[in-house]
């Protein structure tokens, strides 16, 4: 008796790659996304293909919360397949509903600023922009945080920028941040020369 072996359409690998923007994804997000993008998408089609990938290795899943759907992000070969580099990263419990609105206000700003604005995603922020031993990094969607005695940076949870390069920070923020380090942020915003300004969901 054969067993089937799934093979990678080129729409799978569009999914992996937007899968790669973020830590982890889920089957709903995922529909949700091609909808948005004028495709119609079954949920069970989703599932089929996640299954498939999770058969070749290409995204691992669990089930963390028993109230939410299962949380799926990429292995080192499905990073290769979607063509991008940096590290591997799995979901950390305690961010996970954190992560989850994340993808939700990144839906509803693609919904409502498609046509004008590019969207960012911290990982792809943290990919081209986080110090490593053998080169320096520049800062322009990274924050710098001030008032700290070593070089600190801070990472936006979304960006969208306009068509004339103007960008804005967007915070999700499910619990209540020490005081000084939100005021750091809030003036690395104010410094930089990339950002009109920041907006904050709480």
């Amino acid at each position: 008796m054969s067993s089937h072996v799934a093979r990678i359409t080129e729409r799978d690998v569009e999914w992996l790659e937007w899968a790669s923007r973020w830590r982890f994804v889920t089957g709903p997000a995922i529909a949700r996304e091609w909808e948005r993008r004028g495709e119609t998408v079954w949920p069970q089609a989703v599932d089929r293909r996640l299954r498939a990938f999770v058969q070749l290795g290409l995204v691992e899943f669990e089930r963390v919360l028993a109230d939410a759907p299962r949380l799926f992000w990429l292995t080192r070969a499905g990073m290769q397949m979607a063509g991008v580099e940096g590290a591997v990263v799995s979901p950390k419990f305690a961010d996970i509903r954190h992560d989850v609105t994340v993808l939700d206000v990144a839906h509803w700003l693609a919904s409502e600023r498609a046509a004008s604005h590019t969207l960012i995603t911290e990982r792809e922020i943290r990919r081209s922009e986080t110090p490593n031993q053998h080169e320096a990094v520049e800062l322009h969607y990274a924050l710098h945080l001030p008032e700290r005695t070593t070089h600190s940076r801070a990472y936006p949870d979304l960006v969208s920028v306009n068509s004339n390069g103007r960008a804005w920070g967007h915070e999700v923020e499910w619990s209540k941040k020490e005081h000084r380090r939100l005021v750091r942020l809030m003036l690395g915003y104010a410094a930089s020369d990339v950002y009109a300004g920041a907006v904050y969901y709480a």
